[in-house]
């Protein structure tokens, strides 16, 4: 299986999950810690409001960043 064909899969299996508008994908666009935080707040909020429920968000596991160090996983958790 490709590292793209498995990063589908899982992304399908989330979105059967959890449903597109209670996912909010984070790693597909590799933002910075900051532009991650960015986002999410405000989604995280509307998601509160709306009584959404669990919500899933897809933070990567920090490979591609220096050191392999999960930055917007921390970032986004605190």
């Amino acid at each position: 299986m490709t590292r793209a064909s498995h990063i589908a899969l899982h992304r399908a299996f989330d979105e059967a999950r959890f449903g597109p508008a209670r996912t909010l994908d984070l790693r597909a666009s590799m933002p910075t810690a900051a532009e991650a935080v960015r986002r999410a707040e405000p989604w995280l909020r509307e998601r509160q409001r709306a009584r959404a429920g669990y919500v899933l968000v897809v933070t990567g596991r920090g490979k591609g960043s220096p050191g392999g160090v999960a930055v917007v996983r921390e970032a986004i958790r605190k």
